[in-house]
């Protein structure tokens, strides 16, 4: 039995992950497999709140393996990343993924130099964003993102702005109007 806190299966591949880099028939095909193999999946199932070791020791489970997911965005960490506007990565490429978020009109900064920064910034081009920019604090030979992505990211027309660090997000009545950079 496999407990998902999510509604539906395939974790960051299919519900952040953009469609452009990760298709859902892959994962569908690992999920006919374990049904095929007896594996039940229970959706709506967080582990420590909905199931608890405890009650799954006490239902008969021998063995358990918890394979939590790293799905927890970063913040920039900066005065005003509060502000309406201001999106970490991962809910965002969430929101766009399920279709909440369908357009995104206007300029957009995306800061970070990792594959997550790389998928928002391709996926905002995607939603309409009229100019879209990556802000990196370090040299682009520096970035941890893949080197494919970054090639994809260039190949798109989104420049990177090297070696530029977010210090501030400057808000009006609680809405990002600029963002505050050395």
């Amino acid at each position: 039995t496999v407990f998902e806190a999510r509604s539906t299966s395939g974790g960051m591949v299919t519900g952040s992950i953009p469609g452009f880099r990760a298709g859902r028939e892959p994962v569908e095909r690992d999920l006919s497999w374990l049904a095929a193999a007896g594996v039940e999946l229970r959706h709506g199932q967080k582990v420590g709140t909905d199931v608890t070791l405890a009650g799954l020791r006490a239902a008969g489970y021998r063995y358990i393996v918890a394979a939590a997911g790293a799905q927890k965005g970063v913040r920039l960490g900066v005065p005003g990343d509060e502000a309406t506007g201001v999106w970490d990565g991962l809910v965002f490429l969430r929101a766009a993924r399920s279709g909440q978020l369908s357009e995104l009109p206007g300029r957009v900064a995306v800061v970070g130099g990792g594959d997550v920064a790389i998928d928002c910034a391709r996926t905002a081009r995607r939603l309409g964003a009229g100019e879209v920019t990556l802000v990196y604090r370090r040299s682009r030979r520096e970035m941890p993102a893949q080197r494919e992505e970054i090639e994809a990211l260039l190949e798109e027309g989104i420049p990177i702005l090297e070696q530029t660090l977010p210090v501030a997000v400057i808000a009006e009545r609680g809405r990002l109007s600029a963002l505050r950079c050395a």
